[in-house]
């Protein structure tokens, strides 16, 4: 009894994330035309005209803001191009032979890694590297605790196929780490089928287990269709309390 209370629990935690994960207010919601607040440096000419007493004072205050604007300057090895994605992310994209941004990737960062996520259409050729351009701004603004706290990005799709490069991609930057008793997992949750009824890829896996697969992942992906399903299935979990551990067993 205990068991399947925490597996309830666990379930309407998940249902929590997805919902709020693909909302259509808030952070990813917000205005395309919105654009990220720059950054602002420290003391202004109205700070020095306070401080400065005299003609030595105005010019310690110059040299203490040409100090700080130095000092906030994000250090060299955490700098991809003009993205600051830490040195982690830096390291793996260096590894990766991507030693520098494209052009669609560098004008995509400041764009999809500000705190409100605005909407963002990305137009580039291809081959210029559309998915890294929106992979790289997430991922450096994205905590990797899926575990803890759930689906923080969702990753729409026309086929799984494509899902599974998009997968591809962020093992190449988020590596899979080892997990108790199930081996090597990706941080990306892929949606293996996509027809109505359920089944496909993993034959009799019930349409309610969606949710449960999902949990502990901080993207999950699919195609709209398979998302919309998943949709459902979180509100179901959400309004109703309902358990989709025990639901997927009994199924």
């Amino acid at each position: 009894d205990g068991g399947e209370a925490e597996e309830g629990a666990g379930s309407i935690e998940t249902a929590r994330a997805i919902l709020a994960s693909m909302r259509s207010d808030g952070g990813v919601g917000s205005s395309s035309t919105s654009s990220p607040r720059r950054p602002t440096a420290a003391g202004g000419g109205k700070s020095s005209g306070k401080q400065g007493g005299g003609g030595g004072g105005g010019s310690n205050n110059k040299n203490k803001n040409q100090k700080e604007k130095k000092t906030k300057s994000p250090p060299p090895h955490t700098v991809w191009g003009s993205c600051s994605v830490g040195p982690v992310l830096k390291y793996r994209l260096v590894s990766s032979s991507l030693p520098h941004p494209t052009p669609v990737q560098e004008a995509a960062f400041p764009v999809l890694s500000h705190p409100r996520r605005p909407n963002a259409v990305l137009a580039s050729p291809t081959g210029t590297g559309k998915t890294l351009a929106y992979l790289v701004p997430l991922l450096s603004s994205t905590r990797r605790d899926g575990i803890e706290n759930g689906c923080a990005v969702m990753v729409a799709a026309p086929t799984v196929e494509l899902c599974r490069q998009i997968r591809g991609e962020v093992d190449k930057l988020w590596p899979p780490v080892e997990g108790e008793g199930t081996g090597a997992r990706s941080e990306m949750h892929v949606i293996e089928h996509d027809d109505d009824d359920g089944k496909g890829a993993n034959e009799g896996q019930s349409r309610k287990s969606l949710l449960e697969a999902a949990a502990g992942h901080t993207i999950v992906g699919g195609t709209p269709r398979s998302l919309r399903r998943l949709l459902a299935e979180a509100r179901a979990v959400w309004e109703n309390g309902e358990a989709a551990g025990p639901a997927a067993s009994a199924a």
